[in-house]
């Protein structure tokens, strides 16, 4: 996290020996963008932080390192409230979807990208990505996590040419390796990256007995891309409320009858003829 924006980078660790080459690419990837040195780095004296190598890596770089003392995350204020604030969204968008905590990679960078859009006060309002790359992010792109996607099949994966160009599947957030959404599909549970989609945004279509995701399933490198038009760029279309209840599904109401439609006026007059009666 950057105390000067708020803003704040996520990385997913498979071991936690893997947290110094993350550390370097991450201050690589920040010192290019922002043509500047890391100057000071504050962390808690978690073993991933505390031995010869990060020693040395700070030694060679030229910046400061500083560590909270033991059981006492007070001093380490700001990546203490920024993993709360994002653990919190991410727990609430794995219960509001109902997906398994095997997805819980997913949530928390899907969190951390909400949180980054989100205005802060102590800066006048403004947006955390917006000061930290000096752009307007396009939130229109920000689509609701976990609700129904139609996704396109290219040409060269359909069996037949009367084969459905679309397939059905659940939206898990942004592809930050490239201009694509990350979709899990529902007939083999598996998450890739595509960016022809459809999206229901007040549509969550998963079921209570989804199967568990593979371990691997979480991580960016591991997926699978779609790319059906090279010339378009995030084709993002989005349907109604009313269209995307409009769908019939399993869980749908079925429709009222005659009968129960007769009973209802017959209902609701009687209660208007009660209220007349009472009222004279």
């Amino acid at each position: 996290m950057d105390p000067c924006t708020s803003f704040k980078i996520v990385k997913f660790l498979k071991n936690k020996s893997d947290a110094l080459q993350e550390f370097k690419i991450v201050k690589n990837m920040i010192e290019t963008a922002h043509d500047a040195k890391i100057k000071k780095i504050v962390s808690d004296r978690g073993g991933e932080f505390i031995n010869s190598e990060f020693k040395q890596l700070a030694n060679k770089s030229g910046f400061i390192h500083v560590t909270s003392p033991l059981y006492t995350p007070q001093l380490n204020i700001f990546v203490e409230r920024a993993n709360r604030a994002i653990l919190e969204k991410a727990c609430c968008l794995l219960l509001g979807t109902n997906l398994p905590n095997n997805y819980w990679a997913e949530a928390v960078n899907h969190a951390t990208l909400l949180i980054n859009l989100i205005p802060t006060p102590s800066r006048n309002n403004q947006l955390p990505l917006y000061h930290w790359t000096g752009n307007s992010p396009r939130i229109k792109c920000v689509c609701t996590f976990g609700c129904k996607v139609v996704f396109a099949i290219p040409k060269e994966k359909r069996p037949w040419k009367l084969a459905p160009t679309g397939k059905v599947g659940i939206l898990l957030g942004l592809d930050y390796e490239s201009p694509a959404y990350r979709i899990l599909k529902l007939t083999d549970n598996k998450v890739f990256s595509t960016r022809n989609v459809i999206f229901f945004k007040n549509y969550f279509p998963i079921p209570n007995n989804i199967p568990m995701a593979k371990e691997g399933d979480i991580f960016v490198s591991d997926v699978e891309r779609y790319s059906a038009n090279e010339d378009t760029f995030f084709d993002c279309k989005e349907h109604a409320e009313d269209e995307a209840h409009s769908i019939p599904s399993e869980k749908a109401a079925p429709p009222f009858d005659d009968a129960s439609a007769e009973s209802s006026s017959d209902n609701s007059n009687s209660q208007i003829t009660t209220r007349l009666s009472n009222k004279f």
